[in-house]
């Protein structure tokens, strides 16, 4: 084999290992947890870093829940059955779900800034169907 061609397979595998990128947003995680017997569990995430300085309140009905932060998430255990969840900023966001038990839920929390406003945005991330 010519020295020139010898060197094309090493060239080749240089620039493929250049390809394979690595993300900031790809981290290790440990899997969730199931909720325990009789109960739903329900993951308000929030994985953007826009409007960072606005924390907004999330609400079941009239129990509070927690905050929604920029870059982070949290997880609520409840009841099976249907809940109205609410996000709270200068504006409302409300949606509703009709929990199992022994099931996780996924939604996700966004915040829209301009206009000297700062509104919450909601939208549900589901596995199969299990948010109506």
């Amino acid at each position: 084999m010519k020295p020139c061609l010898k060197i094309i397979p090493v060239i080749l595998f240089a620039i493929m290992a250049g390809c394979a990128g690595r993300s900031q947003y790809m981290l290790k995680a440990t899997p969730t947890e199931a909720p325990p017997p009789g109960k739903a569990l329900v993951y308000f995430m929030r994985p953007s870093g826009m409007g960072f300085a606005i924390n907004f309140q999330i609400w079941d009905g009239n129990h509070f829940v927690g905050l929604s932060q920029a870059k982070s998430y949290f997880a609520y255990q409840c009841n099976p059955g249907k809940h109205l969840f609410l996000g709270f900023a200068e504006n409302k966001v409300a949606i509703e779900a009709d929990l199992e038990a022994g099931k996780s839920y996924y939604i996700g929390t966004n915040v829209r800034v301009g206009g000297g406003e700062n509104k919450v945005g909601g939208c549900k991330k589901t596995r199969g169907s299990e948010i109506h």
